[in-house]
């Protein structure tokens, strides 16, 4: 038996442009979601509002897409090992719901469906004739 696959370039670049589109709308509704619950600590707004970007990278057929904190200050306070939550003392003024590892119920927790689960709406949009 013989089997003869031709592969369409334009579909193909058709595909991978959605995806890198899909990416940067998911990765922005993300940085949207992490904002409208309110989980990120927050005083004067500079590490959510100035230091927080979305990025999103092609290196030949991979694509990155990243929800970033760019300064040292935020790394320490997601990422410090230790007390945790006691660790720190966040104050909520601004941000009720403010906590160290303000990702987590997007990565482990009960939000985790929303990023594979966007992912597949942009996508498909994009995708569709």
């Amino acid at each position: 038996m013989t089997v003869k696959v031709t592969l369409s370039q334009g579909a193909l670049k058709k595909i991978a442009e959605a995806a890198f589109f899909a990416s940067k709308a998911t990765v922005q509704q993300l940085r949207t979601e992490v904002e409208t619950a309110q989980v990120m600590p927050f005083d004067v707004g500079t590490m959510q509002n100035d230091d927080t970007d979305t990025h999103v990278r092609r290196d030949g057929e991979t694509i990155t897409a990243s929800l970033a904190t760019s300064n040292a200050y935020a790394r320490r306070l997601y990422f410090s090992p230790g007390a945790g939550e006691k660790e720190y003392d966040f104050q909520t003024v601004n941000n009720p719901s403010a906590q160290k590892a303000w990702l987590e119920p997007w990565l482990t927790g009960n939000e985790m469906d929303f990023v594979p689960e966007t992912f597949a709406k942009e996508f498909q949009e994009r995708i569709a004739p």
